[in-house]
């Protein structure tokens, strides 16, 4: 197994500058997610590991192997890194077996069998990719990624062009296919829950840096800044003066804060931290109307404005019907809200 380690890393293209002074370790045999915006920096990372972009600065180490930094560029073909592709990328004239094994030695068929086997893809091993769906597809590209037994596994969004019940399938069965192999491997990707609920690493770029680096808990829970809070899941954002021993005051009245709030300044909960009360309980300092309600069979996200005109949005359990928009609800609180100055 090797790590991924990456120091004072620059990059860009001519002139521009997209990457600036990176810092980042994916241990060995984890999963790292590049969460970010379009632009944010994130694809230009990935060819950077990959070789296909020589850095401008900065270092690049796969375990113990420099392979890129002052005087030292090791190009793709030598770095052992299998890519996974948006959209598979299969040569559409050559089989499933052909694809897999393109670039392998004469002598691969084994190996070929193997690996299909891995991804349940053996019996279309003569099958042509326009025959396959797209979640076949990417199974096959991923197999030809792991064929020459790579040392690193980059994926460049390859789960975007899926239905919605396809990637949350395949996203799990990727996951678990390399962590049972002990892959290293480093998804790019601008999807929030496939951030989340794939990675044991989650890298947060803005503007060619890196924002913050934790477990997915960490980067949820404890947002490094605001614009980390309203990226990574849903947000509701209230305004907050401090009120003494860990706690502040707000439209939905005091409530604890992590690290606590010395001046005024803004608080972030997570929809499902809100809590409904329907009929409305009249001693809850926070009332309102529901406004909007979008059912998602196991859950509900439902508007609420408050009577002081803020609108929040509230998560709610499936199993009841939600309230419904009209409908008058107080809001509490549990746990802690992650307070913010300024």
């Amino acid at each position: 197994m090797t790590s991924v380690s990456v120091r004072d890393l620059s990059a860009g293209y001519g002139p521009v500058r997209v990457l600036d002074g990176l810092d980042l370790t994916v241990p060995s045999g984890d999963l790292l997610a590049v969460l970010g915006v379009s632009g944010s920096g994130k694809t230009t990372l990935l060819r950077v590991l990959a070789g296909f972009l020589k850095p401008t600065g900065g270092e690049v180490r796969f375990g113990d192997r420099v392979v890129a930094g002052p005087g030292t560029f090791v190009p793709p073909e030598r770095r052992r890194v299998g890519i996974v592709p948006q959209e598979g990328a299969l040569f559409p004239h050559l089989d499933v077996s052909g694809n897999v094994g393109f670039g392998l030695p004469r002598d691969s068929q084994a190996r070929i069998d193997e690996v299909l086997d891995m991804v349940g893809m053996r019996e279309f091993a003569h099958a042509r990719p326009h025959d396959l769906s797209g979640g076949q597809q990417q199974r096959v590209a991923l197999a030809r990624a792991l064929a020459p037994e790579p040392e690193v596994v980059l994926l460049d969004e390859p789960f975007t062009a899926l239905d919605a019940t396809m990637r949350v399938r395949l996203r799990a069965e990727v996951r678990d296919l390399l962590k049972e192999l002990g892959t290293t491997a480093v998804l790019v990707t601008h999807d929030q829950e496939e951030a989340l609920s794939t990675a044991d690493l989650v890298a947060v770029m803005r503007d060619g840096s890196l924002v913050q680096v934790g477990t997915p808990e960490e980067v949820y829970e404890a947002p490094i800044d605001l614009g980390v809070a309203r990226f990574v899941g849903d947000a509701v954002e209230l305004t907050a003066e401090p009120s003494g021993s860990g706690r502040v005051r707000c439209v939905l009245g005091e409530i604890p804060v992590r690290g606590g709030l010395a001046s005024p300044g803004t608080v972030i909960l997570r929809p499902e931290q809100l809590v409904l009360s329907c009929p409305v309980d009249d001693s809850a300092p926070g009332q309102g109307v529901v406004r909007e309600t979008s059912y998602r069979g196991h859950d509900a996200l439902l508007q609420v404005d408050l009577d002081d005109g803020t609108r929040i949005p509230v998560r709610v359990p499936g199993g009841s019907p939600p309230p419904r928009p009209g409908e008058r609800v107080s809001v509490g609180v549990t746990g802690e809200a992650r307070a913010f100055p300024g």
